[in-house]
């Protein structure tokens, strides 16, 4: 898994989190756990991530018809309910699933339309709210995590979801390579006992789009899900997932605005302000069991 690399936009987030000067509180304490602060690791699926592979609508008939070969099978997904399920590849998570340590946030998006990758980024980063983060490969933030690394916040990049032709197999491997990875973290991370007290937040910068192009991939899209994982998360699918019929112009529609999420893990987790990010409130989501 690649590092993060910063660009002109993450010094300028930062510039712009350290005018605002309220934006941040110290992250606080996590019970049960050895350390008392907690930790916040922003893990970016760097391209565009297809979220209709990786939580499948499996049930959907809309889903198989704009996608015959890139469609999953009822039979190949792992089930989450009779509408949904996970990409097979993402199997090593079952475990945290089903501790509810893994959340899904359906449907979440920029509200404002765009689809390039870096007007993306520069909306996830919008106020600098992850301004001071450490950049490192996501085995060596475990470690340091667990040798009792002070750092509050932690970027991790994992590229090549940019999957415009040949999705199927490069799609698989990216997903299985992440949950492996993921998984071994979170049972090192739980065996040094500082799992409580880790909160991992995955997003991309946008979804792909409903139908499979000619080159047996997908182009940008709209509407993708986030994931929460860690051991203070409420487990389970949030949010709703578009309806595959309800298509506009830039792809699935977005359910939810990804600042909310964002709002929710600044404000629950980091004890931070919103507003002196984004300039006003937005709804708290329950992700979270603190």
């Amino acid at each position: 898994m690649d590092g993060w690399r910063p660009s002109r936009r993450d010094f300028l987030g930062t510039a712009l989190a350290l005018g605002a000067g309220t934006a941040w509180a110290a992250p606080r304490g996590g019970r049960g756990d050895r350390g008392d602060q907690r930790v916040l690791v922003v893990l970016h699926l760097a391209g565009g991530n297809d979220g209709l592979n990786t939580v499948v609508p499996y049930a959907d008939d809309a889903y198989h018809r704009a996608r015959p070969s890139l469609a999953l099978r009822a039979r190949e997904v792992w089930r989450l309910d009779a509408q949904l399920g996970l990409h097979p590849a993402l199997s090593p998570l079952r475990a945290a699933w089903d501790r509810g340590e893994l959340a899904w946030v359906l449907g979440t998006g920029a509200v404002t339309a765009g689809r390039s990758h870096l007007s993306a980024c520069e909306r996830w980063e919008q106020g600098g709210w992850l301004s001071g983060a450490v950049t490192a490969p996501l085995a060596q933030v475990a470690q340091r995590i667990a040798a009792g690394d002070r750092t509050a916040v932690y970027r991790v990049g994992c590229g090549g979801f940019d999957t415009h032709a040949r999705q199927a197999a490069a799609h698989a491997a990216l997903l299985g390579g992440l949950a492996s990875d993921l998984a071994r973290c979170a049972e090192a991370l739980r065996a040094s006992g500082h799992w409580r007290r880790t909160l991992v937040l995955g997003w991309s910068e946008f979804g792909r789009a409903l139908a499979e192009n000619a080159n047996y991939g997908t182009d940008h899209g709209g509407a993708g899900p986030l994931f929460l994982l860690g051991g203070a998360v409420r487990g389970g699918l949030h949010g709703r997932q578009p309806r595959l019929t309800d298509l506009g112009a830039g792809g699935l529609p977005v359910m939810l605005d990804q600042r909310a999420v964002q709002a929710t893990v600044l404000a629950r987790w980091c004890g931070g302000d919103p507003r002196a990010v984004w300039g006003r409130e937005f709804p708290r989501l329950d992700l979270l069991r603190v």
